[in-house]
């Protein structure tokens, strides 16, 4: 019973994550090839843990998803955004 609740509240993390503005479902859309995006996505995770377990980080679609951030075992992305444009950096404010 106990991973049951523990499997409803992360359902409804991810749930409650997805809906949220700027977030786009994996499973509706996913994004130009070759282009990195912001990701949020569940995996395996062994050891004392030994559960379903969600993560975020940078990857990119290249008719698959991949990325130095998605580890575990059964990785799947669950949603997506783009990521934000970098600065503007002008050369006054450039320590350098």
């Amino acid at each position: 019973m106990t991973k049951y609740v523990k499997d409803e509240v992360r359902n409804e993390t991810a749930i409650d994550f997805m809906s949220s503005d700027g977030w786009i479902s994996a499973e509706e859309k996913v994004p130009d090839n070759d282009k990195f995006v912001l990701v949020w996505y569940e995996y395996y995770r062994y050891g004392d843990y030994n559960c379903m377990w969600q993560d975020y980080g940078i990857a990119r679609y290249i008719g698959r998803w991949t990325g130095d951030d998605l580890n575990g075992s059964c990785v799947k992305v669950l949603a997506w955004r783009p990521l934000p444009e970098p600065p503007i950096i002008s050369k006054e404010s450039n320590n350098g």
